[in-house]
């Protein structure tokens, strides 16, 4: 069960860093989005 979850989370931020790279969002400031996703 956890490892599902974790798969989930993994493929949102795969997508949503997918998604930064489309809107032209280069490393590594994709990470810097995705750590300050995470905080809020």
């Amino acid at each position: 069960m956890v490892k599902n979850q974790d798969d989930k989370k993994r493929h949102f931020w795969n997508r949503y860093i997918q998604y930064l790279h489309n809107q032209g969002i280069n490393p590594p400031f994709d990470r810097w989005h995705v750590v300050r996703a995470e905080q809020e």
